[in-house]
């Protein structure tokens, strides 16, 4: 009873207490939206017309490979139309040879560039204006949708909604860099269904995104953040999303995949460019996720001091124990959700790193004002 007493009445083990208490209300109260969500999966049968915008630029070989499954999904009447963003390879001639087997493939071609539009924003903007549709999804030239009915489920959410947030695994790729890079999508993900099955939309991707053209012209398209190169996906739906006017598609049919980061530099360069637009969400939603992140910080940061300096280690055993039976729980089912239950086990691993390091490290990055207008 003493004994028993004793951890009650310690210190470290009535802070850790708390924190672990709030990790119940992160992972059951928030992500827990996400992972024991049940998506209604059945083949929709109401098939409205859709216009597929592809941003490229020197992206011939990921067009060869990848375009021919977005151009022969199972659906009546659609539309691709891909933005060649001043190729210096082939891509132009790959989009053509394409073009010759292919009747509803357009191309928009950008040459050169207006200077102060850099980035994706411009020619998306041309291709949305071609579009004779009014649905609109978007995809990237490396991703590869999983089933012929992509289309078809991403679409079902119109006119009840005008934002759909999708989803984009990794393949299972080899590495650490790929792994993490793994990891890191699927953390993203977790975090951005959540919020928006809470109703509070606060970001996409676009691998994997669509809103209506109606909808993008009523807004005055990326005006408000034209200035800025980045953003054309998640800063265009932290923007303009709501609970109202924004779905989500969680079935497997609708997934595309795409390929992981094998080099560090390679994940940089796709990583910086969302980091550019972190500190233009709204306020609101940078405090939640900066809250999400502090309170893992606290609990992962508490746990391992405690057990150095701690005398009463079962009972900080205890709480690390029920931290990740929670977190395998939550994981287990979110991993699953999104074909990447594989990630379970190297997620334990991936999360303490990315607590204790990979966000202090990415925030003091997101500080540092970046001037670059490149995509």
């Amino acid at each position: 009873m003493d004994i028993l007493l004793s951890y009650l009445l310690d210190p470290w083990f009535i802070i850790l207490g708390v924190l672990f208490l709030a990790q119940v209300l992160i992972y059951l109260g928030l992500f827990g939206k996400l992972a024991f969500f049940k998506p209604d999966c059945n083949l929709p049968i109401n098939q409205q017309p859709v216009s597929i915008i592809i941003s490229a630029k020197n992206e011939a070989t990921n067009l060869k490979e990848n375009l021919p499954a977005v151009l022969e999904q199972d659906y009546p009447d659609y539309e691709v139309i891909v933005i060649n963003d001043q190729s210096k390879d082939d891509t132009l001639k790959a989009l053509e040879e394409l073009q010759n087997h292919y009747d509803h493939l357009g191309i928009v071609n950008i040459e050169d560039y207006i200077e102060k539009w850099k980035g994706k924003k411009f020619g998306i903007t041309l291709a949305i204006k071609k579009a004779q549709h009014d649905i609109l999804l978007f995809t990237d030239a490396d991703c590869k949708p999983g089933s012929n009915h992509w289309i078809s489920y991403m679409q079902r959410h119109y006119p009840d909604r005008q934002i759909v947030l999708g989803f984009s695994p990794m393949d299972q790729g080899k590495g650490i860099v790929a792994n993490f890079g793994k990891y890191d999508a699927f953390y993203t993900a977790l975090q951005y269904f959540s919020m928006a099955i809470a109703g509070f939309p606060y970001m996409g991707v676009g691998r994997n995104l669509s809103y209506s053209k109606a909808f993008f012209m009523d807004q005055k398209g990326f005006a408000k953040h034209m200035h800025i190169a980045s953003g054309d996906d998640d800063l265009f739906v932290n923007t303009y999303a709501n609970s109202d006017n924004t779905g989500f598609e969680l079935c497997k049919e609708s997934f595309l995949y795409t390929s992981p980061p094998q080099t560090l530099r390679e994940w940089w360069q796709q990583k910086q460019r969302h980091l550019r637009t972190g500190r233009y969400y709204k306020r609101g939603h940078r405090t939640v996720l900066g809250l999400i992140w502090f309170l893992q910080f606290l609990l992962y940061a508490g746990l391992i001091i405690a057990l150095v300096f701690n005398p009463y280690q079962y009972g900080i055993w205890g709480l690390l124990l029920l931290k990740w039976l929670l977190m395998g729980i939550v994981y287990g089912n979110a991993l699953a959700k999104f074909n990447m239950f594989y990630l379970l086990l190297p997620a334990y691993f991936w999360d303490l790193l990315y607590q204790l390091f990979y966000y202090p490290l990415m925030g003091m990055v997101v500080l540092v004002k970046s001037k670059s207008n490149e995509w």
